[in-house]
């Protein structure tokens, strides 16, 4: 009877364990330099709530910035590039990358932060990235080639535009997350990831 009762107690244990284990969703924000990008595994994302290109679902890790159009598909954007994306409203996209174990680890320590947020607040961050893309027939629609392999460009619905940059983009998508940090005037990436690496401290 003792012996039932102990192996009772265990599999109490490892279920409960298993089930608290994956009370969490962990998502990675990358520092591209001008861009940052967020990086999340294919397996967690809930196609209710992001219905994301079926090309990308072989892959392990699937990462998603944002930024005007003219700007981020440049590989040496102009002075005139710069103004006009800050100065005027203007069309914008999104980068959507797949990536591997080994893509993520070619960023620098620096350049990389891992948050963990709730089940509930991950999906709340699906539903703000797929309400950034444009869609025709319920589909996103495609622009081009990314600036990496494995990666596309997708039109957005927002406006890129002084107080809508891609950082502020960035920011409002951890805010959907329930992630603790302000979207207000966040300019660069430095200004984004000086907010997210002081998580921890809070």
């Amino acid at each position: 009877m003792q012996t039932l009762k102990t192996a009772v107690v265990i599999i109490f244990l490892l279920l409960s364990s298993s089930i608290f284990a994956d009370d969490k969703r962990d998502i990675f924000v990358v520092n591209h330099g001008w861009h940052a990008g967020i990086v999340l595994r294919m397996i967690d994302i809930n196609s209710s709530a992001w219905k994301v290109d079926p090309f990308f679902k072989k892959h392990k890790y699937i990462e998603v910035g944002w930024g005007d159009e003219d700007f981020y598909k440049s590989s040496d954007p102009s002075l005139w590039m710069t103004l006009k994306a800050a100065l005027i409203p203007t069309s914008s996209v999104l980068h959507v990358r797949a990536l591997s174990m080994h893509d993520l680890s070619t960023f620098s320590k620096e350049n990389v932060v891992k948050i963990s947020i709730s089940i509930e607040a991950f999906t709340k961050l699906l539903t703000f990235i797929d309400s950034s893309f444009a869609k025709k027939d319920s589909k996103s629609i495609v622009l081009s080639d990314g600036l990496f392999p494995n990666s596309f460009f997708y039109l957005s619905s927002k406006k890129y535009h002084i107080f809508q940059t891609c950082n502020v983009w960035t920011a409002q998508a951890l805010q959907s997350a329930e992630v603790d940090i302000s979207s207000s005037f966040t300019i660069t990436t430095d200004n984004l990831f000086n907010q997210i690496s002081d998580l921890d401290k809070k």
